[in-house]
């Protein structure tokens, strides 16, 4: 975690190995850009399967960001799907 703070990172323990679904594609700390603080709310959020679930919305919104999307537009629209409402 050093290194990751020397870069300039906020560094944020996810857990364990056998927990490293809760940051797969669709959860709430997928791909957000998060400060650590929302990432260490996020991983609690995920709820194992339910990713998978939003896989579809997320393809179908991705395809009406157009061609060539910002860094900032990818970020809105995962914050959108992954984030629990």
């Amino acid at each position: 975690m050093t290194l990751v703070n020397d870069t300039g990172f906020d560094p944020v323990f996810s857990g364990s190995i056998a927990e490293s679904w809760r940051q797969q594609p669709c959860a709430p700390s997928y791909c957000c850009d998060w400060e650590a603080a929302t990432m260490l709310r996020a991983f609690p959020l995920a709820k194992k399967g339910e990713g998978r679930t939003r896989l579809p919305s997320l393809y179908t919104s991705f395809g009406k960001l157009g061609e060539t999307p910002t860094h900032e537009d990818i970020i809105d629209n995962n914050r959108s799907i992954n984030w629990p409402v």
